[in-house]
């Protein structure tokens, strides 16, 4: 009886174990591949700063891509939440030090309705492309697997405890040889 409860509790361990080295190293959320990205709405213009007008992402995942000229361009777009008083959670800068003519930036985790404030110098004329990823599942925070590990291996163990208690209990004694 003593080598089965080693063999459980080893069991258990072995599993809880597994369950937080996968909750730790599993990753946060992945890209999707390019023909699941589809174009919502595109900014362009030259110069100045702009507040654009809102734009709604459905989806938990949605990226922009930006584009300017020419490369010795100052651009910055900062993304706000479209609400009142609210502040900007994610931007693209570009300065004229970095060679960069485009880019993407990646926004997991988030849908609603957004706007841009976009400033940019000069004669530096850029394009915003604002796209969602159509096939995007929301991502369970990597603790409530864990946690559902752990509710799980405890109830079959309050279960396997309590048949082990009803079968002693049922077992007849032996009183010895009478």
């Amino acid at each position: 009886m003593g080598e089965s409860r080693t063999v459980f509790k080893l069991l258990i361990l072995g599993f809880a174990a597994a369950s937080i080295s996968l909750s730790i190293v599993a990753p946060q959320f992945v890209f999707a591949v390019s023909e699941n990205w589809s174009e919502m709405t595109r900014f362009s213009g030259t110069g100045a700063l702009t507040t654009t007008g809102p734009f709604t992402c459905d989806h938990v995942e949605w990226r922009i891509r930006w584009e300017l000229e020419p490369q010795s361009g100052f651009l910055s777009a900062y993304i706000y939440p479209h609400e009142p008083q609210s502040a900007s959670f994610e931007s693209i800068i570009k300065s004229p030090e970095n060679n960069e003519t485009n880019g993407t930036v990646y926004i997991p985790e988030r849908s609603g309705t957004f706007h841009l404030v976009i400033m940019a110098t000069g004669e530096t004329s850029y394009t915003l492309i604002i796209e969602q990823n159509l096939v995007s599942i929301p991502e369970f925070p990597s603790w409530a697997p864990l946690l559902i590990m752990v509710i799980a291996v405890v109830a079959v163990a309050v279960i396997y405890r309590c048949s082990l208690s009803n079968n002693r209990r049922n077992q007849i004694p032996d009183r010895g040889g009478l």
